[in-house]
């Protein structure tokens, strides 16, 4: 395992640990100061505290959810991209099931951006909202 490997590894093992565990507060030092998230169907959320805020406000709908990390991916810059099985419910008591890839660059320690892939069309289907052109 390479250096970059060895040392950003944890930082994403930490993301899904806090996530998972809904330590919100945790999960916010995982993000750099001036971190950037990109997550479907919105802009780019910027700042650790912007970045807190909106899983806050996301995950209050989702009291049951886990993000399985199914695999992980190395590239030679450091990057890591994980493959993920998302299960949840909402608080309405939908379940809410899907795949996503999530891509990581970490930076002394920290996440500098995270891109967040999933079908967000299917996912919307799944919350009743999706409305057919």
């Amino acid at each position: 395992m390479s250096t970059s490997m060895k040392e950003n590894l944890p930082v994403v093992q930490k993301y899904f640990a806090s996530l998972n565990e809904t330590r919100l507060d945790d999960l916010g030092t995982v993000f750099a100061e001036e971190a950037t998230l990109r997550f479907p169907t919105y802009e780019p959320i910027r700042g650790r505290a912007a970045i807190q805020s909106f899983y806050t406000a996301v995950l209050k709908h989702y009291p049951k959810h886990f993000d399985n990390p199914v695999k992980f991916f190395f590239s030679d810059d450091g990057s890591v991209a994980v493959e993920i099985h998302f299960e949840g419910e909402t608080v309405k008591g939908q379940t809410i099931v899907f795949d996503a890839v999530d891509v990581f660059e970490v930076e002394n320690g920290r996440v500098k951006n995270l891109r967040i892939r999933y079908d967000s069309a299917k996912v919307a289907k799944m919350l009743d909202e999706f409305e057919p052109r």
